[in-house]
């Protein structure tokens, strides 16, 4: 009886965060469907960032709760554990999917925009991860496709802080900082005259 309580509370955790994934992904879709158009700009990308990262901890948390734990199990949980992963692994293949199509747009739109084309090699990189995530998860390779949505996530970090981040003031001395210091610095040349006479 408690094996068929565990195997049931499996299959609704897998249910329920299969219910959260499709309600996240509908409701990004909206609001992609509003951004991606002819008048994309860099405000819209980097509207998006922020969704993204809660996609990719979302992602994360499923493969985490579903995917097979190495080291002895019951067979009957691992049974029905194998088709919620079955289930899921799909939806996380067409997230991937979607992810990378995400990243080629807002790539291809900051290709064009002075400040946001510096963001273009970390969507590069995202891109990639993507891919490599894609295949770890037909594969089967869960730990690897975690690690590789830390680097999305990581790469996507990095384009938001290039593309959309306040620019720092210029770098460089005050005219009344500049000033005291060469101020400072003849006060202590007198000082070494004196004390050499």
């Amino acid at each position: 009886m408690r094996v068929r309580e565990e195997m049931q509370n499996v299959i609704q955790n897998a249910v329920k965060n299969r219910r959260k994934y499709l309600g996240l992904a509908l409701v990004f879709g909206v609001f992609a469907s509003a951004g991606v158009g002819c008048n994309a700009s860099r405000e819209s990308i980097c509207g998006e960032f922020p969704a993204v990262a809660g996609e990719i901890s979302g992602v994360q948390a499923q493969i985490a709760a579903v995917a097979p734990k190495s080291g002895r199990r019951i067979a009957s949980v691992s049974t029905a554990n194998a088709e919620a992963l079955a289930d899921q692994r799909e939806a996380w293949l067409e997230w991937g999917e979607k992810a990378l199509k995400r990243t080629q747009w807002a790539k291809d739109t900051l290709e064009n925009d002075k400040r946001g084309r510096k963001a273009v090699p970390a969507l590069n990189d995202a891109g990639l991860s993507l891919v490599s995530f894609h295949g770890f998860v037909e594969q089967g390779k869960w730990k690897k496709a975690n690690a590789e949505l830390d680097r999305v996530e990581t790469s996507l970090g990095k384009a938001r802080k290039l593309a959309c981040d306040v620019e720092p003031a210029p770098a460089g001395r005050s005219p009344a900082s500049a000033s005291a210091a060469k101020s400072g610095k003849a006060k202590k040349a007198k000082k070494s005259k004196k004390a050499k006479n």
